[in-house]
């Protein structure tokens, strides 16, 4: 019983000595498993701290971006409306301009016609101005011819009167 018992305690020992080794394994790989998930949780942490930056960052930048967006829309709207206004304005001046160059067009054609009258009178004007003179100078001729028969009589007067005061 004593070889049991010996046996026995060795076995034991033997057991204890075995479950102290396996008990100092597991705590050895524990231990560097759980320094390497602490590293790798230390790691994981900053990248995360990393990344809630960024996105911080993206997040202010999408916000300034939306704010950009909306201001933009806003102004697209304006420019819109002022486009409108613009085209209305110009399918108007068209309008009035159409109107205005068939009034041209008409004020040229009578400007024309008035022109082409007008130098058909000056031409008619010359010609009586010139039959004017003709029969100007017809007069003054004739003129000069009476003032010369006039004083021929008259001379012829003188001459008769002169006669009759010789002729008893």
């Amino acid at each position: 019983m004593a070889y049991i018992k010996r046996n026995v305690n060795f076995g034991l020992l033997a057991l204890l000595l075995g479950m102290i080794m396996v008990f100092i394994g597991f705590t050895l790989y524990y231990q560097q498993t759980f320094n390497t998930l602490a590293v790798n949780y230390t790691t994981k942490l900053s990248q995360l701290e990393k990344v809630t930056q960024d996105l911080s960052k993206h997040k202010a930048i999408l916000t300034h971006t939306k704010s950009e967006l909306t201001q933009t829309e806003i102004d697209v709207d304006a420019i819109s409306k002022e486009y409108e206004d613009l085209e209305e304005a110009k399918r108007i001046l068209k309008g009035e301009l159409d109107t205005t160059k068939n009034n041209l067009n008409t004020k040229i054609s009578e400007l024309s016609s008035e022109k082409r009258l007008t130098r058909e009178l000056n031409d008619t004007i010359k010609a009586k101005e010139a039959d004017i003179k003709k029969w100007k100078d017809l007069y003054d001729a004739e003129v000069v011819e009476h003032n010369r028969c006039e004083t021929r009589l008259d001379d012829c007067d003188d001459d008769l009167d002169a006669c009759e005061a010789a002729c008893p």
